[in-house]
């Protein structure tokens, strides 16, 4: 297999950065361009790349730094939910001791009456403790593995473009992103040169 040679060095890359719509290496890959956070996120720490003075590790760590402020942002609703699904047993408490309080109100009354308090006390319990960890609890668990999922692939750029600006080959470099992928969506390296090579 043959990969092409450089040319043109920064210049020819920075024409490809600032016209990415006209690039012939981004129309290969259109799912890129139709995918705007992840076709930004290339194209400004591509154009980072072409800054003189930064080292490959300096150029690392910003490109890390990315990422976790962008984990903090996306994981916000999750953490909400969860936040909400940690509050619901306590309205049930409140539910259940409310409950409780009716019905000592009316301890002296007919026991169908005291009985029903009860039930309704408890059922706020149950309703508290099924809402936190039958429903809400799961739909925020549920959304965190979907950010933990998109937050891979901004991994997998970093990787792939770190190890570039440390001066390893396009394959190799490509290769240190893939390997960052769950094995559910990680291509084999022969996958890979397929797809390098617009096969698949």
């Amino acid at each position: 297999m043959r990969w092409p040679e450089k040319g043109g060095g920064n210049k020819v890359l920075e024409e490809h950065i600032e016209s990415p719509d006209t690039s012939d290496i981004f129309k290969k890959f259109p799912l890129i361009l139709k995918t705007p956070h992840i076709y930004g996120f290339i194209v400004e720490n591509l154009r980072l790349s072409l800054v003189d003075g930064i080292s490959a590790h300096e150029y690392e760590r910003i490109i890390e730094q990315e990422i976790g402020t962008k984990e903090h942002e996306m994981m916000r609703p999750a953490a909400a939910l969860q936040n909400v699904s940690d509050a619901l047993p306590g309205f049930g408490i409140l539910a259940a001791v409310l409950g409780i309080v009716i019905t000592m109100s009316a301890i002296n009354g007919p026991m169908d009456q005291i009985g029903a308090s009860i039930a309704a006390a408890l059922t706020g319990t149950f309703l508290g403790i099924f809402f936190a960890y039958g429903l809400v609890g799961p739909a925020a668990t549920a959304i965190g593995h979907s950010i933990n999922n998109e937050l891979q692939a901004f991994d997998c750029i970093r990787a792939s473009l770190a190890s570039y600006k440390s001066g390893f080959p396009p394959i190799v470099s490509v290769d240190a992103g893939r390997k960052i992928l769950y094995d559910d969506c990680r291509p084999s390296f022969s996958e890979l040169e397929k797809m390098l090579e617009g096969q698949a």
